[in-house]
Order: structure tokens, then C-alpha cells, then sequence
């Protein structure tokens, strides 16, 4: 009797470890991608680099993004700020999921001035203020 009990307790308390382990994914809401871009990524950035275009803006908000290789704004956006705000990765989401590419902006200086590096795909660019 008691061999029997010990196995049926052994098995349920298996089955609900088992359960609470395999938690489906959690949709972009739940991992709180729908955040502000902080203070510093903000502003109006133009483009210095000199192996492309000069010129093109980079416009940051706190949720949206305006340039002219992608428009991303409301819940459009998806905002992922790394760790101590070293970082901030931009990306489309779509009926919660994450579609598209990421963009990794990170902050950093130009020729002495602020920037903001903006990386894609295999391409850096950097954006100054």
C-alpha cells in the first residue's frame, strides 16, 4: 500500500514540475517590448558617414522612429533596452510577434561629437545630433 502511494506521488508531483517547466512563449506584451525609448536615444540625428549618403535624418521619439530606411511607431514598435541601457534594439512587431529585422542603435562619439551608431543587416552607420 504504501510502495503504491510513494509511485502516485512520485508521478503527480513529476507531472506538475513537468508542467510549470514548459510554459509556452510568451507573447510581446508579457516580455514588455512595447517600452519607451529612453531619454538619450532621443532627438533628431543626421547622418555622417563617409561612405554613404550625408544628409538623411534619423528622427527618435519616445515610441516611434522615423528614418529612411524603416518607420516604425504606436504598436508597430518594439523597444528592447539592453542591459545598464547600453543599448536599445528597434524591431517591428506584428499581432505580438517580433517581424523584420532588428535594429541595434547604441550610443557613441563621431569625430569628437555625440552619435548614435545604428547597425543592420551587415551595414554600421553612424547618425550625429
Amino acid at each position: 500500500m504504501f510502495k503504491k502511494w510513494l509511485v502516485v506521488l512520485t508521478a503527480s508531483l513529476s507531472l506538475g514540475v513537468v508542467g510549470i517547466c514548459a510554459q509556452p512563449q510568451q507573447s510581446a506584451q508579457a516580455q514588455s517590448v512595447y517600452r519607451k525609448i529612453p531619454k538619450a536615444y532621443r532627438g533628431t540625428w543626421t547622418l555622417k558617414s563617409p561612405k554613404y549618403d550625408r544628409g538623411e535624418k534619423l528622427v527618435v521619439h519616445a515610441r516611434s522612429v522615423k528614418s529612411y530606411v524603416f518607420r516604425f511607431k504606436g504598436k508597430q514598435l518594439g523597444v528592447h533596452v539592453g542591459k545598464h541601457n547600453r543599448y536599445v534594439t528597434v524591431f517591428q512587431i506584428h499581432k505580438g510577434k517580433q517581424v523584420g529585422e532588428n535594429y541595434n542603435l547604441k550610443r557613441s562619439h563621431y569625430k569628437h561629437h555625440k552619435a548614435l551608431k545604428v547597425s543592420y543587416d551587415t551595414r554600421v552607420e553612424y547618425f550625429t545630433k
